[in-house]
């Protein structure tokens, strides 16, 4: 702790000095200070656009009359499905056609691939016998 400062004693007013002089040499510049200011300036504009972006998004709360709409489209395609005049007149195709036809494509595409890998395995081996 520091003495106190009392009248009449020299070494302590020229040591109050030396500390003041010392605080007074730890402020900021006038540069130093437009900087701070000016990152305050910025900080506060991202946290007012944080903000605002938050308050944009929608909640669950928001969001019940589209879920609502959803469940219904969902049992709309489904009586589609199983309906033909509600699937032609929607676009909806049966799902059991799309599943024999990749099957049959993913099957086309093995036996096409067993095939010529066995074309290259045979030239293959004919070159190496020869």
């Amino acid at each position: 702790m520091s003495k106190a400062i009392g009248p009449g004693r020299i070494g302590s007013v020229r040591r109050f000095i030396k500390i003041l002089s010392e605080l007074v040499a730890t402020l900021p510049s006038t540069e130093e200070k437009q900087k701070i200011f000016d990152s305050l300036v910025a900080l506060t504009n991202y946290l007012q656009s944080a903000k605002q972006n938050l308050a944009q998004i929608p909640t669950r709360d928001d969001m019940q009359q589209l879920t609502i709409v959803l469940e219904q489209f969902e049992r709309l395609i489904t009586r589609a499905e199983d309906n033909p005049l509600i699937s032609k007149a929607l676009g909806v195709e049966k799902k059991n056609k799309k599943k024999k036809a990749s099957l049959y494509c993913a099957f086309l595409y093995s036996f096409v691939y067993f095939i010529l890998f066995q074309v290259r395995y045979l030239e293959w081996s004919f070159f190496c016998w020869s």
